[in-house]
């Protein structure tokens, strides 16, 4: 199955066995994402049928993208979401990044800069008004002194 992200963008759901294991009639699910029509894919996750997470599970899974020192995620803030076309929610149209201090949308394969950030508060608020998402105090508090904090005059690097 394959779903188009105008104008180019697109990704796929299949079913198949990964390189990496010794049983390859055991199949997973796939997704993969590409950027344009002839660009490579690119797997983003693999899963198995009738598998039931638990959030520690989760918490588990995420432990190495959240801590690993080579993973993305420890040195950039990075949030998106997929934007809908209609109430049916069958089609993709386009996504809302917020990626570090900018939060874009891009839809048609035309992207908009949305907003500049300049504190962490802006962070904190674009979050919730761009992609829905709400944060505890303890997260919020918790990337003071980090790499990915946002700096600003009255906020010195620790």
């Amino acid at each position: 199955m394959e779903t188009n992200i105008p104008p180019s963008q697109v990704i796929r759901l299949r079913r198949e066995a990964i390189p990496e294991v010794d049983h390859t009639e055991n199949k997973l699910w796939i997704l993969e994402r590409r950027n344009n029509l002839s660009s490579p894919w690119t797997a983003l996750y693999c899963f198995e049928d009738n598998v039931c997470f638990l959030p520690q599970d989760f918490e588990v899974m995420n432990y190495f993208t959240s801590t690993h020192r080579t993973s993305v995620f420890t040195y950039r803030v990075l949030c998106s979401k997929y934007l809908l076309a209609d109430e049916d929610e069958s089609s993709i149209v386009g996504e809302i990044v917020l990626h570090e201090d900018k939060v874009y949308q891009t839809i048609g394969g035309v992207r908009k800069n949305l907003k500049e950030l300049q504190t962490e508060q802006d962070r904190v608020d674009a979050l919730y008004r761009y992609l829905g998402v709400s944060l505890s105090p303890a997260q919020v508090h918790g990337i003071t002194g980090m790499a990915t904090e946002i700096r600003t005059s009255g906020n010195p690097s620790v």
